[in-house]
């Protein structure tokens, strides 16, 4: 009789994903307050979140919690960023709690990304009052599998990053931002290579300043694939490389984060160029969409400063003109 073999069951575990506090969060270094200008987009607290090999997952929401001797109202904004891009801004601050909710940020399967809570302060705080930051409890992370079902998080909770200490500066003060956009071509013929699609002076106060980061959205009707080869130019320079094509929701994100670029105190020519492929009949519109899209370091400080959003210059693409020469 030939052996008979028991039938087996196998389980499959449950998404889920873990919380931990990054390596990367930065110490207790002081963030300035003086009476007309703050630290803005300033990191103050690095969270790892990884996703278990079941299914990606996505971050719906997040909650982080105060502490310190300052009130709601030290905080002018607050900001979610991966890779040195914003993905979410807040919708409150309540009773010591920053709300982020809609966040869809996906995580795929098996992955580990940082997030980082960065804020606004606002003018005029007191020296030597402190802020600090922490995820309290797994119930501040709202996160859903593929599937859109709540998975369950897991740490080592609370989580609690540094406590700055508020401080002013003078002598110099604090860097400031200034933007205006400057004029270019008013159109633009399909098939052009190598055109000024968008130009802007951005003038530093007070103090030398480096340039991090910068988003530039595309807002007006030209089909986002027709813009390739994208260069940025700072005072005349190429800075970074030449970028194929807009991202998909229309941007070009410029990371100098490893080696960020010197703006002069004073004036600095900053310009985009790109080759124009197709989309007669319709205009190019760049825009600094956000303040936080430019992300400038004070130099002497190493302190964030106030970005400015833009809305740029309009240009047009003019339609084709069908020539037809008559046989001789």
């Amino acid at each position: 009789m030939a052996a008979i073999t028991p039938a087996t069951s196998t389980t499959t575990a449950a998404p889920d994903i873990s919380a931990a506090l990054s390596n990367q969060t930065i110490p207790e270094t002081a963030l300035i307050s003086d009476a007309d200008a703050a630290t803005a987009r300033a990191s103050v607290l690095a969270i790892d979140l990884t996703a278990s090999a079941e299914s990606d997952i996505t971050i719906q929401e997040m909650k982080f919690h105060t502490a310190g001797v300052v009130s709601n109202n030290a905080i002018a904004g607050a900001y979610l960023v991966q890779d040195g891009q914003v993905i979410a801004t807040y919708d409150s601050i309540a009773h010591g709690v920053i709300e982020f909710s809609g966040i869809d940020w996906v995580i795929p399967a098996g992955q580990t990304q940082t997030i980082w809570l960065a804020i606004d302060l606002a003018d005029g705080l007191s020296p030597g009052d402190t802020i600090g930051f922490s995820l309290d409890a797994s119930s501040d992370i709202l996160a859903t599998d593929a599937t859109g079902t709540v998975v369950v998080v897991n740490g080592a909770f609370p989580m609690n990053g540094a406590v700055f200490p508020i401080t002013s500066v003078s002598n110099p003060s604090l860097a400031n931002l200034s933007i205006t956009p400057l004029s270019v071509g008013t159109s633009i013929t399909v098939g052009m290579t190598n055109n000024l699609v968008a130009s802007w002076n951005f003038t530093i106060g007070n103090d030398d300043a480096v340039l991090e980061g910068l988003k530039l959205t595309q807002q007006g009707a030209a089909d986002p694939s027709s813009l390739q080869n994208l260069k940025l130019f700072i005072n005349g320079t190429q800075i970074g490389t030449t970028t194929p094509v807009l991202d998909g929701s229309g941007a070009i994100f410029f990371d100098f984060s490893n080696q960020p670029v010197n703006l002069n105190n004073g004036s600095n020519l900053v310009q985009l160029f790109a080759d124009v492929t197709g989309s007669p009949g319709d205009d190019i519109q760049f825009e600094i969409f956000n303040p936080y899209d430019v992300f400038v370091v004070d130099k002497s400080y190493d302190a964030p400063i106030a970005g400015q959003a833009d809305p740029g210059t309009d240009i047009s693409i003019p339609a084709g003109t069908l020539i037809i020469t008559p046989a001789r």
